[in-house]
């Protein structure tokens, strides 16, 4: 049986308005960003990861 790619993709394009505008994906949680703690949690369980977000795309 053939496994198919699993994409994971991670959901961050929100105005953090409820934030005062600080964008939480680049919070520090233990000196690490969110997104980094995200991203480390879904790799071993996906063959690739997204993160779609709107802000500081540079």
């Amino acid at each position: 049986m053939q496994s198919e790619a699993i994409t994971g993709v991670v959901l961050a394009g929100g105005k953090a308005t409820r934030m005062g505008g600080i964008d939480k994906g680049l919070q520090a949680l233990n000196g690490r960003p969110l997104w980094r703690h995200v991203a480390e949690t879904l790799a071993p369980q996906v063959d690739e990861l997204v993160i779609s977000a709107n802000r500081h795309l540079e």
